[in-house]
């Protein structure tokens, strides 16, 4: 209707035009006043139908523009034809603002894209629904976590159990919540946050799901094995032996919570005293359990000290028939008898002896013949033991150690080695046993630094005084 008003408008003006410009033309050109005044006529009308046209062609780019804008097509280009320069811009600014919308659109399309990928891809499951259980977003680690295919309401999840939907309806925004469900094989443990959004004024609640069924066993055997650790160390002994003419002392740091490395005193009535250190293979629980073994049969079978061969080769006969073949442990056991001053030492399988001679003021390493205990049968095991007697002097040493000691890293992978632990021992030959202890264990310390300790680390130390 205005639009039409408009053209009346152009038409009547138009008109008025014509009028005047004939008039004018008679006056002026009286002669030739037919040919003039039709011209002019016509170059009237022409501009007229100009003039309507340029009109409606905006009207119509304005209506193609809203248009498109409404059905979201931003294809469209506006050209300005020969309308001049304010028409010009006007197309170029329709232009430019379909272009710049159709980047927005095109960057909201892509941000949408990513985050539903990385919702989809993220490990912990998340699902949206509305308040009458209709899903809006799922991603793999839900659909997993609820071992369905597809899920379009919440209330289909009864199936598995009627407490997760109930649950996921009663979970409130910004709530917090642990839901235990009884499920085979084994029970979960699910930990569930919500939060809410609003989308074209329809209320989401999003929430997060965790199952924290491995975290809970994971604490609960960590928890275990603190226990273990506790009770494994019970079976060490708890105070240094005393004996006349000898200072000893003895330590075990495990790697782990557990460990399979092991060290006992046998104590007797009179001036003898039993020496036993062992290195079961591997580590962790596996070669606890054995080391714990050992303990019992040694506690229960040697009840008494006798010499280091029957005690090794008793011993051997219990594991061969219990343990793996896989599976076996080095040991070094002595006697020590204060009278005579002496010590007699067995060898199976273990690390050489650490020996310092006071009076020739050397080192030496003592390898007695022996092989691991659990691996061979009574015969082969007694035929390949050796036991050496030695007679010590007052300032002799006598060291046992396990390989956690020598084969302890640095960062760049370089081990403490042998040479390191004889050099320590030398240098601090004027300590008691005991101190002894804590500056090898201060200098293994220090060689590795922040590295991590990867083996069992066990000693015992015998001074002649």
């Amino acid at each position: 209707m205005e639009f039409n008003r408009f053209r009346v408008q152009v038409v009547v003006r138009v008109l008025l035009l014509l009028i005047c410009s004939l008039l004018l033309a008679y006056l002026i050109f009286r002669t030739h006043f037919h040919l003039i005044s039709l011209g002019l006529f016509l170059l009237i009308i022409y501009q007229t139908f100009r003039l309507i046209h340029r009109a409606e062609k905006t009207n119509r780019d304005l209506v193609h523009f809203f248009s498109a804008m409404e059905n979201r097509d931003f294809t469209q280009a506006y050209g300005s034809g020969q309308f001049g320069s304010t028409f010009r811009e006007l197309a170029e600014s329709f232009t430019r603002v379909s272009q710049r919308i159709s980047q927005l659109r095109s960057e909201k399309e892509e941000q949408y894209l990513y985050l539903q990928t990385v919702v989809q891809h993220v490990g912990i499951a998340v699902v949206s629904f509305k308040e009458d259980g209709e899903v809006g977003l799922i991603n793999q680690a839900a659909l997993q976590l609820f071992q369905v295919a597809q899920l379009k309401n919440i209330r289909m999840l009864e199936s598995i159990t009627r407490k997760l939907p109930e649950a996921l309806f009663s979970l409130k925004i910004g709530e917090n919540r642990l839901l235990k469900i009884d499920s085979s094989p084994k029970p979960q443990h699910l930990f569930m946050s919500a939060t809410g959004f609003k989308i074209h004024g329809e209320i989401f609640k999003l929430v997060s799901i965790q199952n924290i069924q491995n975290e809970i066993e994971r604490e609960q055997m960590s928890r275990e094995l603190e226990i273990a650790r506790h009770v494994q160390q019970t079976l060490l002994p708890h105070h240094q032996p005393s004996l006349e003419n000898f200072d000893i002392a003895g330590i075990c740091l495990p790697a782990r919570e557990v460990g399979g490395d092991y060290f006992d005193y046998i104590m007797n009535e009179g001036s003898k005293i039993g020496i036993v250190v062992g290195d079961v293979s591997g580590k962790g629980v596996p070669a606890a359990i054995y080391m714990t073994l050992t303990k019992g049969i040694i506690q229960s079978s040697v009840s008494r000290v006798t010499s280091p061969q029957q005690s090794l080769v008793k011993l051997n006969n219990f594991l061969y028939n219990i343990m793996d073949r896989n599976s076996f442990v080095t040991m070094a056991y002595a006697v020590l008898d204060s009278k005579d001053r002496s010590i007699r030492i067995a060898r199976a399988g273990h690390l050489p002896l650490i020996y310092y001679q006071s009076r020739k003021d050397e080192i030496l390493l003592l390898r007695p013949s022996g092989i691991g205990l659990g691996l061979a049968t009574q015969q082969v095991f007694k035929r390949n033991l050796e036991t050496v007697t030695i007679h010590l002097s007052p300032g002799d040493w006598f060291i046992f150690y396990t390989d956690g000691i020598t084969e302890a890293r640095n960062k760049e992978q370089l081990e403490f080695g042998e040479e390191q632990l004889i050099g320590c021992i030398k240098d601090n030959l004027h300590l008691t046993a005991q101190e002894m202890i804590k500056t090898i264990c201060a200098r293994v310390q220090e060689f590795s630094r922040d590295n991590e300790q990867h083996d069992d680390m066990t000693m015992v130390l015998i001074k002649a005084v």
